[in-house]
């Protein structure tokens, strides 16, 4: 059923009704009615593309604008009916069998679209001849019967070709054209094309090119517009060549000007079919590669936005994930240093206690000093007197007596005593304030060689108020152990985090036994074991897990391990643990002599 009308489509019906009575007069001016050439070619070929492109509701103005046309160019009414419903009913066929099989598309933009039109031509045209030659038969006049069937349907089938294909291409403006640079080139091609298609088609320049063979000469150029113009140009020019051809073979010049005598334009019709078919279809497949190419160039253009983009946003996530790298660094740095503070805060107390013994009595014989002294001086100034009046034997006995009362002998060499106990005071002051600074190395945050004995010996003098009262320390140092890369404040940590949970471990009374070794020129071995309660099995697994702590709530933060854990992956070791309930705990640290990575601390 025709689709339903609009106010905007009456004008559209006039148009085409009045396309084919133009067309009938424009042939009756031309060829008048020699029944060779026909006003429905180029009529027939508009109709078709007009019904594929606004539907059947145009098939009326077919009927209606093919009736006329017949009756203006002197065939019988009842003939005229005939044919134009005939005709009408052509296009109807072939549209519904090209549409229900789909695939066109009616911008023809592959080969593959116009071909299909090139099959609805013949059929349409083949339906066409059929109905003219069923006319003959049933006796209605037709002033030319003598004509054959081959040339109905070859002057019908060109006129879709031509004509049909000119108005699907030219239904959508060619938007490339609107560039200067290929409007100037499409305004060249045309140009030459309509000047060469005079030379051959209409006998232009006849006297000054004389015998000169021309009638292929249109060719490079339709290649050149299908190569450079594409479809537009190249049905334009096949409409040309084709209007040109058949200007000149009515006016008898050019290079078909006996073709109607001779031949009823049948070199005409292979010429212009040739010309349209070779030339459409390279400009189509042009078309196609074109669209390809620009199909590929647009997803590889997504692409590379798609690539861009991802690229951005990894470059973003990356600088996220730097800067919280950083933050983390910069909290696991406070991480030590709070556990290191928190370590330092627990020690103060023992710390405190091993400075105030010393102190202690450093003091009390700096007080007994001061008392010998005094009395040394008495002793002395009695001397001095009594050296004025030496002559009175009294005197010395008053000096012996004093040297009695003040027990002179034993001061004389309990003085040096006091004085050997208060060096050795402030010795022990001073290796405990060596010891601080070993522990914590301050201004000391770079890679560099040292001695772990020197590292564990430390770290025990600092935390050995801690272990003095509940164990005994067995040292099993390596006879030869060589200096090893490292940070040593931090592996002072190590060994004091360890050490303080060896000690708490043990519930009175126990042993903590430190024991180093070589493994091989390039690795060193330090074992701390203890004989304390010993962990579960059910805690080995979480024990270096941040905040995990199996001691009361105030008794620990749960980053002591975890922080071990952390220093010795910075030195590209590794720590292992094994224990048994009941029996004590064992971790093995495992550190390399030299570092390939030095991480900054």
């Amino acid at each position: 059923m025709p689709s339903s009308y609009a106010q905007k489509d009456l004008p559209k019906l006039i148009a085409l009704v009045a396309l084919y009575v133009l067309a009938a007069r424009l042939t009756l001016l031309l060829f008048g009615n020699n029944g060779v050439v026909e006003f429905l070619w180029a009529a027939s070929g508009i109709s078709l593309a007009v019904v594929l492109l606004g539907g059947n509701k145009y098939l009326p103005a077919v009927f209606l604008g093919s009736l006329p046309g017949y009756l203006l160019i002197g065939e019988p009414p009842g003939f005229s009916v005939a044919v134009a419903l005939c005709h009408a009913a052509s296009i109807f066929l072939g549209t519904w069998v090209m549409k229900r099989e789909g695939g066109l598309n009616p911008a023809l933009l592959k080969p593959g679209d116009f071909f299909r039109i090139l099959i609805l031509a013949a059929s349409v045209s083949l339906i066409y001849a059929a109905g003219l030659e069923l006319c003959a038969g049933l006796d209605l006049q037709r002033p030319d019967e003598a004509h054959s069937f081959i040339q109905h349907w070859a002057g019908s089938l060109l006129g879709i070709i031509v004509a049909g294909s000119f108005a699907l291409v030219w239904s959508r403006l060619p938007r490339e054209w609107a560039s200067p640079a290929v409007a100037g080139e499409a305004i060249l091609i045309l140009g030459m094309s309509i000047l060469v298609g005079q030379v051959v088609f209409v006998g232009s320049l006849n006297d000054s090119l004389g015998q000169v063979a021309r009638g292929y000469w249109l060719f490079p150029l339709i290649t050149w517009a299908a190569v450079r113009i594409g479809r537009h140009g190249t049905v334009l020019i096949v409409a040309m060549a084709a209007a040109q051809g058949l200007t000149g073979a009515a006016l008898g010049v050019g290079f078909f000007a006996d073709d109607v005598a001779k031949t009823h334009l049948t070199n005409y019709f292979f010429y212009i079919l040739s010309l349209a078919v070779v030339d459409m279809a390279l400009a189509t497949y042009i078309n196609e590669r074109k669209s390809a190419l620009a199909a590929v160039q647009q997803h590889r253009d997504d692409l590379e936005l798609q690539v861009s983009s991802r690229t951005d946003e990894l470059a973003r996530q990356l600088a996220d994930m730097t800067l919280l790298n950083r933050k983390l660094e910069d909290a696991q740095v406070q991480l030590l240093q709070s556990e290191k503070m928190a370590s330092i805060g627990q020690l103060a107390a023992g710390v405190a206690h091993e400075l105030n013994n010393p102190i202690g009595f450093v003091h009390s014989n700096l007080g007994t000093l001061e008392s010998y002294l005094r009395d040394i001086f008495e002793i002395a100034s009695a001397c001095e007197a009594a050296a004025a009046k030496a002559s009175n034997p009294t005197d010395f006995a008053r000096i012996d007596a004093l040297k009695a009362e003040k027990d002179f002998d034993y001061l004389k060499t309990d003085i040096f005593q006091l004085m050997n106990e208060s060096r050795d005071g402030l010795s022990r002051v001073k290796k405990i304030v060596q010891d601080l600074k070993d522990f914590s190395r301050v201004g000391e945050a770079e890679w560099q060689w040292a001695d772990i004995h020197q590292c564990l010996d430390s770290t025990l003098n600092i935390v050995w108020n801690e272990l003095k009262y509940k164990c005994v320390v067995d040292k099993q140092y390596a006879v030869a152990l060589p200096q090893i890369r490292c940070l040593p404040s931090q592996l002072n940590q190590v060994f004091m985090n360890l050490l303080l949970n060896a000690a708490q471990a043990i519930p009175d009374k126990g042993k903590i036994t430190i024991s180093t070794r070589q493994m091989d020129e390039d690795t060193i071995r330090i074992c701390i074991h203890d004989s304390g309660l010993g962990i579960p099995a059910e805690n080995l697994a979480r024990i270096f897990d941040p905040f995990f702590t199996t001691k009361p709530i105030g008794k620990g933060t749960g980053l002591g391990l975890s922080i071990v854990w952390g220093i010795v992956s910075k030195h590209h070791g590794r720590i292992e643990v094994s224990s048994t309930v009941g029996a004590g705990t064992t971790f093995t640290i495992t550190l390399p002599v030299q570092q390939q990575d030095e991480t900054p601390a």
